[in-house]
């Protein structure tokens, strides 16, 4: 049975615990599903790449049997799930970092070292809960050691430099939620402009916004316009001139384009 995450979310009111975060449920089922897997089986389904493949196991259930691993001193198993799971983000890399920022093969190799720490000092140090945000979503969260280590790097060349805007997109199986999250935040057409008060709500809003204004125009403003600044779709419809079944029609376009976008390690 996978371990419970213990790590919440900020919380609304002061003095309130925040909401646990929560696996996705078809990632519960896969670890209940491989954790007492042999060493030989395990392996297998370890080996498949293709993430549409029934026997794919998520990057999420990688980081669990991971970290349970480490706590049961269960070496081979550890030493496989590691290797497997460094294999597909180094994978990402060579998609996601361009060889044309400064020093790529540095930030690829920072990404992967700061993802090793993370994964050396689980459970101890002032937030030992850390890698729960992983098992949550582990593409939100590679993403943002990617960012960080252009970032350095950008910085540490050339301290006038611009960050370059990363095209990737954020995991957004949870679409929904997603936009529940950036709702509420003060937007502009530029995607720094928006504040969101956690770290990984500001990441995912950032990302969002990224990914809208890639979108074409009627679909982007209707996404707006219902989804973040809050219009009933007649009332939207009212304020772009076209019908309720029109918006209605544009918004389900622009989510199935969002959704195609995922981004996969």
């Amino acid at each position: 049975m996978a371990i419970p995450l213990t790590k919440r979310k900020k919380p609304d009111k002061a003095g309130e615990l925040g909401e646990l975060y929560a696996r996705l449920p078809q990632v519960e089922c896969q670890i209940d599903d491989v954790i007492n897997l042999e060493l030989g089986d395990l392996k297998t389904r370890l080996n498949v790449f293709n993430w549409k493949d029934t026997a794919y196991l998520a990057s999420e259930t990688l980081v669990h049997l991971i970290r349970k691993a480490r706590r049961e001193k269960n070496r081979p198993v550890l030493d496989a799930a590691v290797k497997a799971l460094f294999r597909r983000c180094e994978a990402n890399l060579l998609r996601t970092v361009d060889n044309s920022l400064p020093n790529a093969d540095k930030i690829r190799e920072d990404t992967l070292a700061e993802l090793g720490k993370l994964l050396a000092r689980d459970g101890t140090g002032k937030v030992p809960d850390r890698l729960d945000l992983f098992e949550w979503r582990f593409n939100l969260q590679f993403q943002s050691l990617r960012i960080d280590a252009i970032r350095r790097e950008t910085n540490a060349v050339n301290r006038n430099a611009s960050l370059p805007s990363d095209a990737t997109a954020v995991d957004v199986a949870d679409l929904e939620a997603a936009f529940d999250k950036v709702a509420s935040c003060q937007t502009t057409s530029d995607a720094n402009g928006i504040y969101v008060p956690s770290p990984e709500d500001q990441m995912m809003a950032r990302d969002i916004y990224r990914q809208l204004y890639k979108l074409p125009k009627d679909e982007r403003n209707a996404l707006i316009e219902t989804k973040i600044i809050g219009l009933t779709e007649e009332e939207a419809g009212s304020k772009l001139g076209v019908s309720s079944r029109t918006i209605r029609t544009r918004k389900k376009n622009a989510i199935a384009r969002l959704k195609s976008l995922k981004e996969s390690t």
